[in-house]
């Protein structure tokens, strides 16, 4: 899959309550600014989650910290569904370079 041509050109989707969640304390997380990072392709790295068909992980570095944003790409609408997005100081080791 061209996850650049994908990140670039698809439509976003995510539920608004959600949204709202995660741009509260603790996580502070702003999905509209993180769909703006995937979508100028500001991403560290794309994983294929292997648990659940058609998900991938995304890692970006947001606000200097590694973020994790499991997405769902439907091409057949061309659309990336954002389900959430969060913190994993798991994979701080992956962000230095980007």
């Amino acid at each position: 899959m061209d996850f650049k041509k994908v990140f670039t050109t698809y439509k976003y989707v995510y539920d608004e309550e959600k949204y709202k969640f995660l741009k509260q304390p603790p996580r502070n997380i702003d999905l509209k600014e993180v769909i703006k990072m995937i979508k100028n392709f500001k991403v560290c790295d794309v994983k294929t989650n292997k648990n659940y068909e058609n998900q991938h992980l995304v890692l970006i570095k947001y606000n200097n910290y590694p973020v994790l944003v499991p997405i769902k790409i439907f091409e057949d609408k061309k659309e990336v569904v954002i389900k959430t997005a969060f913190q994993s100081r798991q994979f701080k080791h992956l962000i230095h370079n980007c």
